[in-house]
């Protein structure tokens, strides 16, 4: 993960000034112990209610929990499951390893991950930041560590932070050394990808070659549509090419709407929309067909095929513009991955 495309969650929220610092497990331990039990009419002492700041602010807690194995600390802030659970375990070796667990708020409203958000920037330990990605909504957890008498950070890894989907997705680190280490599966984000259909594009190659081809021989020969796209245009041309580009527009909407009986709109919020998928496709296949030439213009304005076939007689790059206007326009699908835990298979 490049490091300049993430910003970190700041602490410092007015609301979590009381909090104390919880860098290790012996502040962890003094912040239980140093809190009183909250007593009232709605809340005994065997209730055992210890908000971890303040004391007004009682769905944020802590609490104490032993086992034969060890002894866990749960700091919880009313939004789902504990958002930190700090654990120390003792093994057959007597030594005792101490544990962080980490968890999102999940998704059952957006107001409880923003607070979860809040929360976890303000209670995170020395050595794990919170950081989101620059372009998307989703959460890492990052690891760095810092040299003596050095106030720079070295940052080491960023790992995704799993939203709460019913089961076991957080991150649990184990503090060693020389920092925290991660000491659980990884998980990888939802993905969103564009993909073209390639074998529904295999089904219509002979009729987009054709409808290509005629595409090169019309085009040094056609309206001039791209001045929006050039630098070297003079205003009378530009005023006279936007006309035309609505009367293309005002062309399609007519025949969706006596053809189909469909109002469609070319025009969303000033930008341009394009034909639709299922008249292109009928294009393709019928070389008389009445929006072929409203087909051909589609091309031209959303792409610089007049300026590479005219001016730089580059057929290549005019090649490189159809069949990426034609993928968008007939065969891109979107495809979704859900979030996943890497397995040992996986790396």
């Amino acid at each position: 993960m490049y490091k300049n495309n993430m910003w970190v969650y700041q602490g410092g929220d007015s609301a979590y000034e009381a909090i104390p610092n919880l860098d290790n497990w012996a502040d962890v331990v003094h912040a239980y112990n140093s809190v009183k039990p909250v007593v009232s009419k709605n809340h005994s002492i065997e209730e055992n209610l210890r908000p971890i700041g303040q004391r007004r602010r009682k769905w944020e807690k802590i609490t104490k929990h032993e086992t034969t194995y060890g002894i866990t600390y749960r700091i919880e802030d009313g939004n789902g499951a504990p958002a930190l659970i700090w654990e120390k375990k003792k093994w057959e070796t007597k030594e005792w390893d101490t544990y962080l667990y980490i968890s999102n708020a999940g998704t059952r409203w957006v107001s409880a991950s923003t607070a979860r958000y809040k929360f976890l920037a303000n209670v995170l330990p020395f050595g794990l930041d919170l950081v989101q990605a620059r372009s998307g909504t989703n959460r890492y957890i990052r690891t760095y560590y810092q040299r003596k008498m050095s106030n720079v950070k070295e940052y080491e890894t960023d790992y995704y932070l799993p939203e709460n989907v019913g089961q076991a997705t957080h991150l649990r680190f184990k503090h060693t050394n020389i920092g925290w280490k991660l000491d659980s599966p990884e998980w990888m984000p939802e993905k969103h990808q564009t993909l073209v259909d390639k074998e529904e594009k295999r089904q219509y190659k002979k009729h987009y070659e054709s409808f290509y081809e005629w595409a090169v021989a019309l085009t040094p020969i056609q309206p001039r549509v791209d001045a929006i796209r050039s630098s070297n245009w003079i205003r009378d041309d530009y005023r006279e090419q936007c006309a035309y580009r609505e009367q293309i527009k005002d062309r399609l909407e007519e025949y969706m709407l006596e053809e189909r009986h469909e109002r469609y709109h070319t025009r969303n919020q000033g930008n341009y929309v394009g034909i639709p998928k299922e008249i292109m496709l009928e294009v393709l296949t019928d070389d008389n067909h009445p929006m072929r030439v409203v087909a051909l213009t589609d091309f031209l304005m959303q792409s610089a095929g007049q300026h590479y076939m005219i001016e730089q007689r580059d057929e290549k790059e005019f090649r490189k513009g159809f069949n990426t206007w034609l993928n968008h326009v007939c065969f891109h699908e979107n495809k979704t991955t859900p979030q996943y835990m890497i397995t040992k298979e996986d790396k």
